[in-house]
């Protein structure tokens, strides 16, 4: 949470903006007893968080698993044998330029896509809507392309040798 409030504070002032914006009117729509998650609504702040931990992965340089008995055949043929230590540069994904454009640059709204609706703002008149945004994936989801949360069956896995006592 740090990354993230600090990510929005050095980023232009607009982006904190919205993000705050967002909130207020989503909680302010509010009401007890309504059903539906209150956060799904918060995308501009799932988007930000997705960017900040695209900067900022839980696992660096990257995670490190080792091959189980039997060993592991890879898609391109090449064979692991048991007790092989491999990983994932998380970082060098996450940093691909194929994958995410000027991925150096902190965008905190990158995974945002426009929807039709707009929410309120809380200002009057016209000011008063502003275009709403549907993420492309939540913040907590891994992909072939996001790997902060990491994926498969031990996700949250950490050696011993790389925890931390």
């Amino acid at each position: 949470s740090t990354h993230v409030l600090l990510d929005l504070l050095l980023s232009e002032r607009e982006n904190y903006d919205q993000v705050q914006a967002e909130a207020i009117a989503t909680f302010n729509a509010y009401e007890k007893g309504s059903s539906g998650s209150l956060l799904a609504k918060l995308t501009c702040a799932d988007s930000a968080i997705r960017e900040s931990m695209r900067h900022h992965p839980l696992f660096v340089p990257f995670p490190v698993m080792k091959v189980m008995q039997g060993g592991l055949t890879l898609p391109t043929g090449e064979h692991m044998p048991y007790g092989t230590f491999i990983g994932t540069p998380i970082f060098r994904v996450h940093m691909d330029p194929d994958t995410y454009p000027e991925p150096e640059k902190y965008q905190p709204f990158r995974f945002l896509r426009a929807s039709p609706s707009t929410v309120p703002t809380g200002k009057g008149g016209d000011e008063g809507r502003a275009q709403s945004f549907e993420t492309e994936v939540s913040a907590t989801a891994a992909t072939d392309s996001f790997l902060s949360f990491g994926a498969g069956r031990h996700t949250w896995y950490v050696p011993k040798k790389l925890s931390y006592r």
